[in-house]
């Protein structure tokens, strides 16, 4: 019912007849155990005016679904009918005690085992409820009912991840979940919350006000009192909006697809089987379009709930580089660190790790089991193209979907996991197609000649808007030999999936051609405006393209919708740009990016749309990736040191050192020729880099290699940021002597050129210095200095750091109610910015005061509080 109306028997599913007798099993089940009056359910079915053989109908409907359910399913009592089920039998019933019980579990503040029953109820969700009726007006208030409980359901899921403390996980789910149901209160709430927990207050605001505009401009009606006071909340920073810190364990981290699974119960259960024994690497293995991913989702929801760490999803579609594999895996598990700190965390916490398609980075193989042995209960489910060839590997082959017979009646194809599929696709690209006797044989054929691939079923299932069924087989047989064309050593089911993308591509006109053949140049999907600037690609085309299920369309931020290929989509499409001269394609997806990082650099630089900047080039980082690559393999190295350079501030925040590092290397080698300046700011960052991953020593050799560049160019403002860079080297090794002459010097130059900017940040290094050689004074008097500049000029970030560290000056020279007035406007700021690490050094000086004043027990709360900030 949660779904087409389905009944198993051991897994087999029982034919249940026309469309009129799944109507009366549906309302029966709906009723089920209890006495329905005949006269009820011929109202139900009929209306106020039923056929005078309404009664005698019913009695026959009743009499087939119980040759097909058993004599004894369905009682007669008087005249009213009664359908007996058993505890657990019906998923209707499942699913209730599933929310129920999540319900209970929320209450006791256990957030963990209301998710797992949250995600055990939601996957017995197979599609629209009772999917296969609706075109039935008495099912219609009944399946409107049961959606109702479904999306309360994934409300419920939602205030689950909430309590968990992971804010983040949920935005774009509630974004897609208001898009679908736009007068719906409790999301917009829970949106409101998830974006000002994930720091990003001005998100929350525009959150609410999207909800206003929809409710008055188009219902007449404000916004409830308990919304419009959710607002205030977050304007004064009400500290009931705070939520609590995530949980030290893993938990389930699996993206919801769009559609339901079909089919696979089988292959489900034999995965899962094998990871519950013995098997701590299986890899599922089969050509693109297969439906290893699906699978793979699904499995890892089955067994999520039973281990202790849950289940992470890491997708590797885009990822080509295997150097880049454990760093993937990092950024899935919250590691900051894919040296020393991965092993170490998958030591202490062992969740599933399902990688997804892997074939690219078969090289890397190794590192997986490299982590395997890290940690003895760690799991990885992996998809592949091939077996990875590692020890105590389990592969398991994912077969096509089960083929219909070929002479099938609409009722077996409706049993039938290929057709139920194509039949199920058809239904949401046009809600008019039906299967029926007239198309039945059609269907099967179309199946059968597209050998059960998901994908190639897909893609056919999406041109019934323009195809019925018959006129759709008689274009695919006059297509070349769909298991003759292509490679010879091709599987044959490779050559099916090549030869129905083809076809589809075939299909579209040319603007249609030549634009999907040009999004391919995205890696890890793209927004509408770069689709226009790099490809040219307008908004009716992409849409032709999403609408023949070539490109998905995935919501992303606040006011930003992302689009993405399937990767054996864009493998093929990536083909044909390669027949091309696609030099250009590339290098305007190269200056895009350009483009785009050093907007946001110029943004960061001057302290506006901190968080919002680094989490859209978060969402292009795989296209950082691609545009860097190619741009070295081309030699458009300029291209390349722009790009890795704008992109300083996101290497550093978001911790992608070790790749930063790299990636600055090669393009620092292959740009030697590059215009001086720019590898002046490229060294500066590289320089960076090294200093901040608690390097040095490695960090001098660029910066002296700037500083040398700078004087040879008689770049003052150069010279200076050179003198401070190296100052801080030496302050780091130790040498406060020689860190305080090179830190006046350039404070000395950056005060000649104005550049109050740069000036505040050697004044607040000297203060340190200053600090660590004991001179408290003379640390107070710069980093005030240094404060002033920084509010002259609004660099809010160094503002925080600057009144921590005259709160950290004030408690080593014992002064603590002037430290204590320090550090609460450091906490204040630092909560208005989302800036977590200063705050927790902060904090870690409060609890050093309370220590010192003889307070232990708040002490070890503030310092708790710390811990898990860091």
């Amino acid at each position: 019912m949660l779904g087409p109306l389905e009944v198993r028997d051991g897994g087999e599913a029982v034919p249940l007849g026309g469309r009129k007798q799944r109507v009366v099993l549906a309302h029966l089940l709906l009723r089920a155990n209890a006495a329905v009056p005949r006269a009820q359910l011929v109202d139900l079915i009929w209306g106020e005016r039923p056929p005078k053989s309404a009664i005698g109908s019913l009695q026959v409907y009743v009499h087939g679904l119980r040759q097909s359910l058993g004599a004894d399913r369905i009682e007669t009592r008087g005249s009213s009918y009664r359908l007996q089920v058993e505890p657990g039998e019906l998923d209707l019933h499942r699913f209730r005690e599933l929310v129920a019980t999540a319900r209970a579990e929320l209450a006791k503040q256990h957030a963990v085992g209301a998710a797992a029953a949250l995600d055990e109820a939601l996957a017995l969700w197979r599609g629209p409820a009772l999917a296969s009726l609706l075109d039935d007006e008495s099912v219609v208030a009944a399946a409107a009912s049961l959606e109702e409980e479904r999306l309360e359901a994934v409300e419920l899921r939602v205030d689950a991840e909430l309590a968990l403390g992971r804010p983040a996980l949920v935005v774009a789910d509630l974004q897609q979940l208001i898009e679908q149901h736009p007068y719906r209160e409790r999301p917009r709430g829970q949106l409101i919350v998830a974006l000002y927990r994930s720091g990003r207050q001005t998100e929350a605001l525009d959150a609410y006000r999207a909800a206003r505009d929809a409710w008055v401009e188009e219902l007449g009606v404000e916004p409830s009192p308990e919304l419009q006071e959710l607002e205030r909340a977050v304007l004064r920073h009400d500290p009931s909006l705070a939520g609590p810190s995530p949980e030290t364990a893993e938990t389930t981290r699996l993206p919801v697809p769009p559609t339901p699974l079909i089919g696979r119960r089988l292959e489900v259960a034999a995965v899962s089987a094998l990871l519950r024994e013995d098997a701590r690497l299986v890899t599922l293995v089969g050509p693109g379009g297969t439906g290893k991913t699906r699978l793979a989702i699904a499995v890892a929801r089955e067994l999520a709930a039973e281990l202790e760490d849950g289940a992470v999803f890491v997708d590797l579609s885009a990822t080509t580089d295997p150097k880049l594999l454990l760093p993937a895996i990092a950024q899935a598990l919250g590691v900051a660190d894919s040296g020393e700190e991965l092993p170490a965390h998958v030591a202490r916490h062992a969740p599933l790790l399902v990688l997804d398609n892997l074939e690219q980075l078969l090289p890397a193989a190794p590192r997986i089991a490299e982590l395997l042995a890290a940690s003895p209960r760690l799991r990885v489910l992996a998809t592949s193209r091939a077996p990875l060839r590692l020890s105590g590997e389990h592969v398991y082959p994912v077969p096509p979907l089960a083929l219909p017979p070929v002479d099938a009646t609409a009722d077996e194809l409706r049993l039938n996991d290929a057709a139920r599929l194509f039949v199920t696709r058809a239904d949401a690209a046009d809600p008019g197609f039906e299967l029926a006797a007239a198309n039945a044989a059609s269907v099967a054929a179309i199946c059968r000649r597209l050998d059960g691939l998901p994908l190639a079923l897909e893609l056919a299932a999406a041109r019934v808007r323009h195809l019925s069924p018959g006129e759709m087989l008689v274009r695919l047989e006059r297509l070349p030999e769909l298991l003759g064309s292509g490679p010879r050593d091709a599987p044959a089911r490779q050559r099916t999936l090549a030869a129905t993308i083809a076809w589809s591509f075939d299909l579209l006109d040319a603007d249609e051609r030549d634009g999907l053949v040009q999004l391919s140049v995205f890696a890890g999907g793209f927004p509408l405006d770069a689709a226009e600037c790099v490809c040219g690609v307008d908004l009716g085309v992409l849409g032709a393209l999403v609408d023949n299920s070539l490109v998905q369309r995935q919501p992303a931020a606040v006011s930003e919708t992302r689009f993405t290929m399937l990767e054996t989509v864009r493998s093929y499409a990536l083909d044909r740009l390669e027949e091309r001269d696609d030099r250009p394609v590339h290098r305007r997806h190269a200056e895009w990016l350009v483009e785009l990082a050093e907007r946001a650099e110029a943004d960061l630089l001057a302290g506006r749309d901190f968080v919002p900047w680094l989490d859209r080039i978060e969402a292009e980082h795989e296209n950082v990736r691609a545009a860097l690559g190619w741009s070295l393999e081309h030699g458009a190295a300029g291209l390349a040191l722009r790009l890795v350079s704008a992109l300083r501030y996101f290497w550093e925040v978001r911790g992608h050192f070790a790749e930063a590092e790299r990636w600055l290397d090669v393009s620092l080698a292959a740009g030697a020729a590059e215009d001086p300046a720019l590898r002046v700011k490229a060294l500066a960052v590289s320089g960076t880099i090294a200093f901040r991953t608690g390097k040095p020593e490695q960090a001098r050799a660029p910066y002296e290699e700037m500083l040398a560049i700078s004087r040879e160019l008689g770049d003052e403002e150069g010279i200076a940021r050179g003198l401070s860079d190296l100052g801080t080297v030496a302050a780091a090794l130790g040498d406060n002597d020689e860190a305080t002459r090179l830190l006046e010097e350039s404070a000395a130059g950056f005060r000649r050129l104005g550049a109050h900017k740069r000036l505040a940040v050697v004044l607040a290094n000297l203060g340190h210095v200053a600090a660590e050689r004991g001179d408290f004074e003379r640390a107070t008097a710069v980093t005030k200095e240094a404060l002033a500049l920084e509010r002259a000029v609004g660099q809010r970030s160094n503002e925080a750091i600057s009144l921590y560290n005259l709160g950290s000056h004030a408690f080593e020279a014992g002064d603590h109610a002037e430290s204590r007035t320090w550090l609460r406007e450091c906490v204040g700021l630092t909560l208005e910015l989302g800036y977590k690490e200063v705050m927790a050094y902060a904090l870690a000086t409060v609890a050093r005061i309370l220590v010192a004043e003889n307070e232990p027990a708040r002490a070890a709360t503030v310092a708790g509080v710390t811990d898990r900030l860091l």
